[in-house]
């Protein structure tokens, strides 16, 4: 089924975290806020699209944008993809500064 193609993908590619830079001092600390579901939504299916057109531009000659689209998706679908591996690296930027939670002052 093509929904639940999409949807499981988007719901691969959901961050659960995001990372903001705080300035203390001369340090820039990098502080992870949570997402509400919307947002993490919303940034899932920017990354995708994104994706989508690294992957038209990089390729030889014009390819469509749908064929795009499409294995972008199906890479989601995996959890493989430029989508998912970007959630990776702002999950772990997360872990590794966790310690700065408390540096939150909004």
């Amino acid at each position: 089924d093509v929904v639940h193609v999409v949807m499981r993908a988007v719901e691969n590619c959901k961050p659960l975290m995001k990372i903001q830079q705080n300035k203390a001092g001369n340090k820039v600390l990098l502080v992870p806020k949570p997402l509400d579901p919307a947002q993490s939504t919303n940034f899932a299916i920017k990354w995708i699209v994104q994706a989508a057109q690294k992957r038209r531009d990089n390729g030889r000659g014009r390819v469509p944008m749908a064929d795009c689209l499409a294995a972008e998706l199906l890479l989601a679908y995996q959890r493989k993809g430029s989508a998912r591996t970007r959630r990776d690296e702002i999950h772990k930027l997360a872990l590794d500064n966790r310690a700065n939670v408390r540096a939150r002052w909004w």
